[in-house]
């Protein structure tokens, strides 16, 4: 069982305070749901592929989108209302 998180983590040489958070919102939520899936005996990779930005997608280990959340403006407000438990109880079904 494996799932595939694709969210945009790429690395910013910027030094701006509002590129240090749009950051973090990406990478503590692809963390925790990493954790949340772990539990499960999930294996999860995060950015198989080159990242994109403003993206946070969840597919399967077959490519089936659990969810893609595409282009996302900042300040990210659907990234930031995402419900993680029940996004991972989403995976653990589709899986």
């Amino acid at each position: 069982l494996s799932v595939y998180l694709s969210v945009y983590l790429s690395f910013c040489l910027s030094t701006c305070a509002c590129a240090r958070e749009s950051f973090a919102a990406f990478k503590t939520r692809a963390a925790k749901l990493q954790e949340m899936l772990k539990g499960a005996g999930i294996s999860v990779s995060i950015n198989p592929d080159k990242p994109r930005k403003g993206c946070f997608e969840v597919r399967t280990g077959t490519g089936t989108k659990v969810l893609s959340l595409l282009d996302m403006p900042r300040p990210f407000t659907q990234l930031k209302a995402l419900d993680l438990e029940l996004l991972a109880d989403q995976v653990k079904k589709a899986v």
